[in-house]
């Protein structure tokens, strides 16, 4: 007997690495097809898949290219045929998270704010479409950098309106996403940067100028001291609101042939703003490509930074770009692949990107789960879990 209990204790593997917060990473933004039409039932089934998986943390994103909530900001478009807490109200959202933290979940939520809709602002966008990934806007969207007054104004106003309408948010996350673009007005304040820092000039950099590609240290280090002066100017606006939860920024990540990249400069950033956290991904959601630089730059790189950070892996996601779907391997098989990769470079939280599909649009979309062997966004998430759960040995 002490024979065959010492044999069975050589067959047991290590207990795997469990990140601090461990949940989903879902968007409620019209066009994206994760939960912009889910009801509070949905959610409560949603919460208590994650419960049973022993998930303890679900973030929200409210405002990406269109808007998630039921908004009184004259920027922020209001589709109430394609989004139910818009439809229905805040209450929806605001239930959900007293259902959290019901079931020992804290529900974050997550804005972009410097995306508008372009008729609705003054300030000139470096983009603007009417297309989302193939998904029809009845309007135009306009991407916009944050060196112009009005971008900020209204990055504050949504901030200050999110608080108000959901104090008990356990964190917030906020995206300035593709804001490193060289543009005609930024380039006399890089000039007064430069002078001060002790820089090279506009005129003695390399062109076109892009933080996220390729990594230009200079022009990287202006566009990090802007994007902090946005979140220390944030910061401020919510905690004066009385918001006392957790912050974190998104740091986008960039890929080229032969060329992968961060657009921040981590350590820089985190001097300035040092209660931030980091939030970070897999560029191309392709875990075929650049596997190991892609997990040094989105986990290890912060974490060197002394920045908290968060990992986004795929999750009920059939977004493919610039490959095609289906990828060369299965859901499961990239899942899997993450897993490995949570295991190895141990983020400090883990949220799933994608959770369900209540819809066509950017990042999932029905046929393609069911072409991938999945009747539904629900039926592919608990296939998830599972894989979750056999991962750590339940």
């Amino acid at each position: 007997e002490p024979f065959a209990f010492r044999r069975q204790r050589a067959t047991i593997r290590p207990m795997p690495y469990t990140p601090r917060s461990h949940g989903f990473w879902d968007y409620t933004t019209p066009g994206t097809g994760g939960l912009e039409r889910f009801g509070r039932d949905d959610y409560r089934w949603l919460l208590d898949d994650m419960a049973g998986a022993g998930m303890n943390s679900l973030t929200l994103v409210v405002r990406w290219l269109t808007t998630g909530y039921a908004s009184r900001l004259p920027f922020n478009d209001q589709l109430r045929d394609r989004c139910t807490p818009i439809a229905e109200g805040n209450d929806v959202l605001r239930g959900t998270i007293t259902d959290g933290m019901e079931r020992g979940i804290a529900v974050w939520l997550s804005a972009s704010v410097n995306i508008f809709r372009a008729d609705r602002v003054k300030a000139k966008p470096f983009s603007s479409s009417a297309d989302i990934w193939g998904q029809k806007m009845p309007f135009e969207v306009g991407r916009y950098d944050t060196d112009q007054e009005e971008v900020c104004e209204n990055a504050s106003a949504m901030c200050r309106e999110l608080v108000r309408e959901f104090p008990a948010m356990a964190g917030f996350v906020v995206e300035v996403e593709c804001c490193g673009y060289e543009l005609p007005h930024r380039i006399p304040l890089y000039n007064a940067w430069a002078e001060t820092e002790r820089r090279k000039p506009f005129a003695a950099l390399g062109h076109p100028l892009n933080a996220r590609e390729p990594d230009i240290s200079d022009w990287r280090d202006f566009t990090t001291d802007n994007r902090a002066v946005l979140m220390q100017r944030l910061e401020a606006t919510m905690r004066r609101e009385g918001f006392a939860g957790r912050l974190a920024v998104f740091c986008e990540t960039g890929r080229q042939p032969y060329l992968i990249s961060q657009d921040v400069n981590l350590e820089r950033f985190h001097a300035r703003c040092p209660a931030w956290e980091a939030v970070s991904y897999d560029y191309s959601y392709n875990k075929m490509r650049n596997r190991l630089g892609m997990m040094e730059l989105a986990i290890e790189e912060p974490k060197r930074a002394g920045m908290t950070v968060h990992y986004l892996p795929r999750g009920v996601m059939t977004y493919a770009h610039p490959e095609t779907w289906p990828f060369p391997v299965s859901l499961a098989k990239h899942w899997r692949m993450d897993l490995e990769d949570i295991e190895r470079f141990r983020p400090d939280g883990v949220w799933w990107f994608g959770a369900d599909c209540s819809d066509t649009g950017a990042h999932v979309q029905p046929e393609r789960l069911r072409g991938a062997g999945f009747a539904d966004g629900a039926a592919c998430r608990r296939a998830l879990l599972k894989e979750i759960r056999d991962w750590q040995g339940q």
